[in-house]
């Protein structure tokens, strides 16, 4: 089944944020024809009004823990806590392989505002912000201890999740299975890695002549690039941490 990401929606944004332009995304769903409430869902992750906000962790019963849950921090101006893009793409291509009660998917939310200005504090978001990444990070690891936890992050939402997994003990931070970066703003300043977290579990996707990752702010076309990367090479990775 193929999802088109709103057009007109992504067309307003895409002047001022890292938002991924239309594109066409191919996701099997073999498992969900049967199920319209989860069909819609997927339908709801990729953009559609009222849904770029997804709360399975906060919400969720500790009784029914999944096999993964991932926790992502969405790009500049945009929308809910999980966004429009690269968050619900990667989502989605987690839950076409986990199943949907196989994936928690939380969203860093307020005090995390995705707002423009806080890409120049000093590690490239507020300390707030952070903050509010390692609270749900220690959530994950406490309310669900047999699930593997993966992370995610786009843009400014990169550098919060980079500077929460430095900040959390050494205990959660073990926890943490894998974490992809899309349009890493931290990536000139930290070399290509998380500091503090292992090199291994980490895949950092910068593409060609993107200058959000060479340390500018300028935002170019191809930042909005990473939607088919969050689809695909992305869910591949992390699953090769998960494992089955």
């Amino acid at each position: 089944m193929k999802f088109l990401a709103p057009s007109l929606l992504l067309a307003s944004l895409a002047a001022s944020s890292p938002i991924t332009p239309p594109s066409t995304i191919s996701i099997s769903t073999t498992s969900h024809r049967d199920h319209p409430d989860i069909e819609a869902r997927q339908f709801a992750d990729f953009g559609i009004p009222g849904f770029s906000t997804m709360n399975d962790l906060v919400d969720g019963d500790a009784s029914a823990c999944p096999k993964v849950v991932l926790v992502f921090g969405r790009a500049t101006l945009e929308p809910g806590n999980m966004g429009i893009s690269t968050g619900p793409a990667l989502a989605s291509g987690l839950r076409a392989l986990y199943g949907e009660t196989g994936v928690w998917v939380q969203g860093i939310g307020n005090p995390y505002m995705a707002d423009f200005a806080n890409n120049f504090a000093p590690q490239g978001a507020s300390s707030a912000a952070i903050g509010e990444a390692v609270r749900l990070l220690e959530l994950a690891a406490s309310k669900c201890p047999g699930s593997g936890i993966v992370v995610g992050g786009y843009s400014q939402g990169s550098a919060v999740v980079a500077a929460a997994l430095g900040r959390v003990g050494k205990g959660v931070r073990g926890r943490v299975r894998g974490v992809v970066l899309f349009g890493y703003s931290q990536n000139k300043q930290n070399h290509g890695l998380v500091p503090g977290f292992p090199s291994e579990k980490v895949k950092v996707f910068c593409a060609l002549g993107d200058l959000v990752c060479q340390g500018s702010l300028a935002v170019t076309f191809v930042h909005f690039s990473y939607l088919d990367d969050a689809a695909g090479p992305a869910v591949e990775f992390l699953s090769s941490k998960i494992g089955v």
